[in-house]
């Protein structure tokens, strides 16, 4: 059924002149403006959604998703913005921006048992077992996981993009915190310092409930370690991104139904009176 009309890889002002020339010529007013971070959310979302919507790719990300849906098109109801929800509780209450479940897309498709288990028996032959592995999984990155939230939350201004999982990694499915921190330090010298160091140890040690680590895990931080892992028990080698499209390809609609982020969205079309969801 899926003829959801996809806008990608336009400027901003490509973007905002064709949503608002899209609305004057809406005359019924029954078609909805998404915008999205990237590629991978049109992906996901493409079969979600109906074909009374248009999907466009943000040309900044999660701030482009939030300038359109939250500024520029504020006073629209027809006009929002799905994106990651990171570090960034504020913006669950921002009318017109909805989140996916947990840390971001990525991780919601990692706590789901069929989507994780069907990567796990497609790439992973190592002893572990499923549910175990992604616990482990989960712990081992907390250290970066903690890294990636105090420096959203606290405005460090690190930079954690070219950090190597891979070089971190020790006796097959366990991270060297200590390779993994000078890494970080020597791309960032004296921006993470012993002080900022410390503070991520300390909360390093501290107890951590499953969910809590779906909530601060990045997606592609995940994706990688697991990749890397399996790697280490075959010789064809997988990445993080194609273990990202394992997941997505994997997760069902009948998973989505009983996410947050879609009783959010039923909520809103009820709201608005539009239905813009697939049932």
């Amino acid at each position: 059924m899926q003829n959801n009309s996809i806008k990608s890889n336009l400027t901003k002002d490509d973007i905002v002149s064709d949503i608002r020339l899209s609305l004057g010529a809406d005359i019924e007013r029954n078609h909805i403006y998404v915008v999205v971070e990237g590629e991978d959310d049109i992906k996901f979302l493409k079969s979600e959604l109906d074909d009374n919507v248009y999907l466009y790719e943000s040309y900044d990300g999660k701030t482009g998703v939030e300038e359109i849906a939250c500024k520029i098109f504020k006073s629209n109801i027809r006009v929002i913005g799905i994106r990651d929800k990171d570090y960034c509780n504020h913006i669950m209450s921002a009318d017109g921006i909805f989140v996916y479940d947990n840390c971001c897309m990525e991780m919601m498709f990692i706590e789901n048992d069929n989507s994780f288990r069907s990567v796990y028996h497609e790439y992973y032959n190592g002893k572990t077992e499923v549910s175990e592995l992604r616990e482990k999984l989960l712990s081992e990155l907390r250290y970066l996981s903690y890294v990636r939230k105090l420096n959203e939350e606290e405005s460090w201004g690190l930079i954690i993009k070219g950090v190597s999982i891979n070089n971190a990694i020790k006796n097959k499915e366990i991270i060297d915190v200590e390779v993994l921190s000078k890494n970080i330090k020597k791309i960032n010298n004296s921006a993470f310092d012993e002080m900022r160091d410390n503070r991520v140890r300390q909360l390093y040690l501290e107890e951590i409930s499953t969910n809590e680590l779906l909530e601060i895990t990045q997606g592609h931080d995940f994706a990688n370690l697991f990749a890397a892992i399996c790697n280490m028990y075959k010789k064809k080698g997988v990445n993080g991104r194609q273990i990202e499209s394992g997941l997505r390809c994997a997760y069902r609609h009948s998973d989505f139904l009983h996410t947050k982020l879609r009783k959010a969205l039923v909520l809103y079309q009820e709201r608005i009176n539009i239905t813009f969801l697939v049932a």
